[in-house]
């Protein structure tokens, strides 16, 4: 399992993914605001990303289902927002009808997704596609946590300077905290 998670990560490094990175980052580094959300497993991977986008001081929003109210936080999502909807097979129809919604009312739609032909991939501008496949019984999620981690890393170096600020805000708040 391990070398294939090698494999599968080394495959995000070829460059049809590596473009597709660049250009995803460069979407989420203009945006107005980043509503993300991943439902069930793909949660994590949302979350991930919302909480490190907040730490580099990008305006992220996390869409998740506590108390059946995720979606109330595209109340005022608009046009030059960017919902980036993380989805692996099998895939959770909320996940898909809230994209379709944020569609709808003029958001750019990034997807996290593990194939072309996902339902995310046919309705997204921005599609990440990324390998699950594994021996186990169980999709393997570590690409697209690697997916994540890759477009903080990029979203932060389009503005490297504002994002190190916020890197000091965070920091000096959570001394100050004792975190």
């Amino acid at each position: 399992m391990l070398g294939m998670l090698g494999t599968q990560l080394a495959g995000l490094a070829t460059a049809r993914p590596l473009g597709a990175f660049a250009v995803a980052a460069r979407a989420l580094a203009s945006a107005r605001r980043i509503h993300c959300l991943g439902l069930r497993a793909s949660h994590p991977v949302a979350w991930h990303l919302h909480y490190v986008l907040t730490l580099i001081g990008k305006p992220s929003v996390l869409i998740d289902g506590i108390a059946a109210i995720g979606a109330d936080a595209l109340v005022d999502a608009a046009a030059g927002d960017v919902l980036v909807a993380v989805s692996l097979q099998p895939y959770t129809r909320l996940t898909l009808e809230l994209a379709e919604h944020a569609a709808a009312r003029g958001l750019a739609i990034l997807a996290i997704t593990d194939s072309e032909v996902a339902p995310l991939a046919r309705i997204c501008k921005y599609p990440l596609i990324i390998p699950t496949a594994s021996p186990s019984f169980l999709h393997a999620v570590t690409p697209a946590f690697a997916a994540a981690e890759v477009l903080a890393a990029l979203v932060a170096g389009q503005d490297g300077k504002a994002a190190l600020a916020a890197l000091r805000r965070t920091d000096a708040h959570l001394a100050a905290l004792g975190t």
